[in-house]
């Protein structure tokens, strides 16, 4: 992936599953009224936003929150959303290629000295138990690597991604 071919944010952007983070200038989208939500409404089915209307679709660890069956329909209706000329930018993603590497081949932790099952939990699972109210909502139901993601891309109608 060539990351100078991928363009800045620009125009009307919205965040998807912003969960408690608010970021300036975008709309703000959850499925739960936080203090940083514009706008309260699942996010796993996008067909309510209008056809072509964001330039930018952006969204932060959310994608993998989605059951395997919501994923293609997520990006088909983000696909639409988007302007022609526009921009998908989901961050993120757990790779389980490299997550799996990390653990065999014994490397540092993000959060412990060692890359072990606590750390493959919390890539793969996320850490549901930290939000007992809404822990379905939390926990990662898809696990990625570059195959699963270029497939998903294209079945949506995406053609050009960096």
């Amino acid at each position: 992936m060539d990351s100078s071919r991928c363009p800045r944010y620009r125009g009307r952007i919205i965040h998807i599953g912003c969960g408690d983070q608010r970021l300036d200038g975008f709309v703000n989208l959850d499925a739960r009224q936080t203090s940083a939500t514009d706008l309260v409404h699942s996010c796993d089915d996008l067909s309510f936003l209008p056809t072509h209307s964001f330039a930018t679709i952006y969204s932060h660890a959310f994608f993998e929150h989605l059951f395997i069956f919501q994923r293609e329909p997520c990006l088909r209706s983000a696909h639409r959303a988007l302007k022609e000329d526009g921009t998908l930018v989901f961050l993120g993603l757990p790779d389980f290629r490299a997550i799996a590497r990390a653990y065999l081949d014994g490397e540092p932790g993000v959060t412990l000295p060692r890359f072990d099952l606590r750390e493959v939990y919390r890539y793969t699972h996320g850490q549901p138990e930290h939000a007992p109210d809404w822990w379905l909502e939390q926990l990662h139901k898809s696990l990625f690597d570059q195959e699963t993601v270029t497939a998903l891309l294209k079945a949506a109608g995406f053609n050009d991604f960096c």
